[in-house]
């Protein structure tokens, strides 16, 4: 029960500063609007497929092939760049190397895909244009073996535009301004939630109000988990508040699984207020320290992409940006918004889990040798 009293008081404090309500909630807001404006002729959708390269080998040729000819004519007008390789290792080479985004393997059993980690937005965009030509496709052979006799109509409707167009333009594959800039400035403001867990400990210190707490008949334990659960809470509310308004008052998309997408926004939140909470034991001088995290959160948000997509900007530049954990988290967002995807959930949410855990018994240690 202490531990809720505390974070109950902590929460408190927070809303009781007006500088940390105008940062926390109305500054995101502001910069989602202003980026998502601004910058929306450069997410358009006639740049919808801007960058991306793919590679394929046809091992047989079939309806599936023909229909797949089709595909790439209405591709290569939308500005996808298709090139045919005479080998496998030819393919799979090119993405390895960063050169192509994805390489595509035909043949009459059906379609393979590869792509690279580093293909990012782009690499999903393509495994989500296949899957959907894939069931087309399967659809076609279905009305055949009912109906062969529809089957050369059907195939001569080789340009598949509709296909092309409800995924290029009506179906959300890829952010617009506003979409991206709604995942990017959300994971971006939670990163500052280190100050918060930089000042609830060492606020007590400055107001003088830590001997009384250590005072009281609550552990020391708890005393810190009280003071990270209530920055979580408020972070919480933060999350959710920037959410509701950017989906309902500026129509960004957050695709269909909200819930996930709050969960991991919160695993950052937990993981942020512990990183301010154990460096502060770490770094006496908070001014260093502040100053410290500052930079710390405007690095891992440009690394993550945070001011701008990093797609495309090759090779090293992209494992560069693997030391950033909002990387993983905002990967991890947009495959799961526009790609239904939730192979890196786990990764996101584990990684912030591990790194929250290092640095709370940093805190703990650090508030063991605390005195009164």
């Amino acid at each position: 029960m202490s531990v809720f009293i505390i974070a109950f008081k902590e929460i408190k404090q927070t809303f009781r500063n007006k500088q940390s309500i105008l940062m926390g909630l109305l500054f995101p807001i502001v910069l989602i609007f202003i980026l998502g404006t601004v910058l929306s002729g450069v997410f358009s959708n006639s740049s919808t497929f801007k960058n991306i390269s793919v590679t394929y080998i046809e091992e047989s040729k079939g309806y599936l092939s023909e229909g797949f000819e089709g595909f790439i004519d209405k591709g290569n007008s939308l500005g996808i760049k298709f090139s045919k390789v005479q080998t496998a290792d030819e393919g799979l080479k090119s993405v390895k190397d960063g050169k192509y985004t994805c390489f595509l393997k035909i043949n009459d059993k059906g379609m393979e895909l590869y792509k690279s980690d580093l293909a990012g937005i782009q690499g999903d965009v393509v495994e989500s244009m296949m899957k959907s030509f894939l069931q087309r496709y399967g659809a076609v052979m279905e009305i055949a073996k009912v109906s062969p006799s529809v089957l050369a109509k059907i195939n001569s409707n080789t340009n598949y535009g509709g296909l092309v167009k409800n995924i290029s333009l009506n179906s959300k594959t890829k952010p617009e301004a506003m979409d991206y800039y709604a995942v990017t400035m959300l994971t971006l403001i939670i990163l500052y939630s280190s100050m918060n867990g930089m000042y609830s400990i060492v606020g007590e210190k400055t107001t003088k109000t830590a001997n009384r707490l250590f005072c009281t008949p609550v552990s020391k334990y708890k005393i810190l988990m009280g003071k990270i659960l209530g920055n979580v809470i408020y972070s919480a509310i933060q999350i959710a508040v920037i959410i509701a308004f950017s989906k309902f008052v500026f129509h960004a998309y957050w695709g269909n699984h909200i819930g996930t997408i709050f969960i991991m926004a919160l695993a950052e939140a937990v993981m942020m207020v512990s990183i301010g909470a154990g460096m502060s034991f770490i770094i006496k001088d908070s001014a260093a320290l502040n100053g410290l995290l500052s930079m710390l959160s405007t690095i891992f948000s440009f690394l993550g992409g945070g001011y701008f997509p990093i797609d495309g900007m090759g090779k090293n530049v992209q494992l560069v940006t693997n030391i950033s954990p909002v990387k993983w988290i905002n990967q991890a967002m947009f495959k799961v918004i526009y790609s239904n995807d939730f192979s890196s959930v786990g990764i996101a949410i584990i990684m912030s889990l591990l790194i929250a855990a290092i640095f709370i018994g940093i805190s703990s240690l650090g508030y063991r040798k605390e005195a009164v």
